[in-house]
Formats: C-alpha cells, sequence, structure tokens
C-alpha cells in the first residue's frame, strides 16, 4: 500500500519569514535570494516520509523537530 503524502502547513510566521529572507537577500541579488528560498522549500519537502529522523527542538520541546538548510532553521510538528 502507498504511503500518503503528509501534508505541510505553514503557519502565517513561516510565510512571513520567508519572505523577509527574500526581501533582504534580494536586495543584493534577486537570484540568490531566488536560490535560498527554493533550498528552503525543498528541505522542507524532503523532511517526510520520515520527520522523526529530525531532532527535537530544545527550546519548544516535544513534538516539535527541527531541519538545518545553510543558516535556517525550520522547526516542524509531525
Amino acid at each position: 500500500m502507498e504511503q500518503e503524502k503528509m501534508k505541510i502547513v505553514w503557519s502565517k510566521k513561516a510565510i512571513a519569514s520567508l519572505q523577509q529572507i527574500y526581501d533582504f537577500i534580494a536586495e543584493s541579488s534577486p537570484e540568490a535570494a531566488d536560490k535560498v528560498i527554493t533550498k528552503i522549500l525543498d528541505t522542507t519537502d524532503a523532511i517526510y516520509p520520515f520527520p522523526e529522523k529530525h531532532q527535537v527542538e530544545e527550546i519548544i520541546g516535544k513534538p516539535y523537530r527541527y531541519a538545518l538548510c545553510g543558516n535556517y532553521k525550520i522547526i516542524f510538528r509531525p
């Protein structure tokens, strides 16, 4: 049986953070901003199907975990 793909739901704060990251980098290089955002989105997509392989976010605690993407931390709840 095929495993059902989990749905990623972005919080309003996360979407705003992505926009701030893009805007900041795009001031110097729109191409670099596109690459950074694409890498963050690709990292987020790669969290599943094994979200439990990522470390627990100690500041927030269970059930939150995180994945690193360059200088950015992607915090999620499986």
